[in-house]
């Protein structure tokens, strides 16, 4: 399938959706992967995973490609985060994202990449209602 084509069949796939998050289910190679949920609206992707090591990583990525139908769509903002994050059930936890050197970057997809923190980091800002740890 050409690219064109694919952008076309998801904006047609998309448009199934609402801005509701609908559950997926997954496919054995996901779970095998460490995924172990996922989840959807019209517009963003969630993604799941436990990785070997034990830490929690949210994948969120728009439902929509580039203008070239090569990559899904950038520019998350940090709101539309929040709400992704919150939709997958981590809405009462910290979660980072990691700025690798320029060396280890590996940039393939337009995928964001939250990592679901056991407690608030040392360096957090809270404010005086927000002091619990997650």
């Amino acid at each position: 399938m050409k690219a064109i084509e694919r952008a076309a069949a998801l904006a047609v796939g998309n448009a199934s959706y609402g801005p509701e998050w609908v559950p997926l289910a997954l496919p054995d190679a996901h779970r095998a992967r460490g995924c172990i949920a996922a989840l959807r609206n019209r517009w963003f992707l969630v993604q799941v995973f436990v990785e070997p090591s034990g830490y929690t990583r949210l994948s969120v990525n728009r439902t929509s490609l580039t203008g070239d139908a090569r990559r899904w769509a950038d520019g998350i903002t940090w709101d539309e985060l929040m709400v992704a994050k919150a939709a997958a059930g981590y809405a009462a936890r910290w979660c980072v994202e990691a700025y690798p050197p320029d060396d280890a970057v590996i940039d393939i997809a337009n995928i964001r990449h939250l990592f679901v923190l056991d407690e608030a980091p040392p360096w957090a800002w809270k404010t005086a209602q927000s002091t619990r740890s997650h």
